[in-house]
């Protein structure tokens, strides 16, 4: 299976305008899904994809001003996503 790490960033403020920048910015690195959440959104890469350097330099260098991006990141298991799905319908 193929593992993911999901990078949970907190945006402050949390504005569309950032969010979606942030997503392009980390998409140009290798994360391949999104989901919008309350204080920001989570990020999935694969695993192998994964590198803590990435992360740090699209934060730092973010070219919208007037936004706080915190993060963490915990290793998401893979699964076989067709077997559940079939289980389930």
């Amino acid at each position: 299976m193929n593992d993911y790490t999901r990078v949970k960033f907190t945006v402050v403020p949390n504005e569309e305008a950032a969010t979606d920048v942030l997503a392009a910015l980390l998409a140009e690195v290798g994360f391949e899904s999104f989901v919008q959440e309350e204080n920001g959104m989570s990020a999935y890469v694969p695993q192998a994809l994964y590198n803590t350097e990435n992360i740090a330099t699209v934060v730092e260098e973010f070219p919208l001003q007037g936004f706080a991006i915190t993060y963490e990141s915990e290793t998401i298991e893979g699964e076989d996503w067709n077997a559940e799905w079939e289980k389930n319908y």
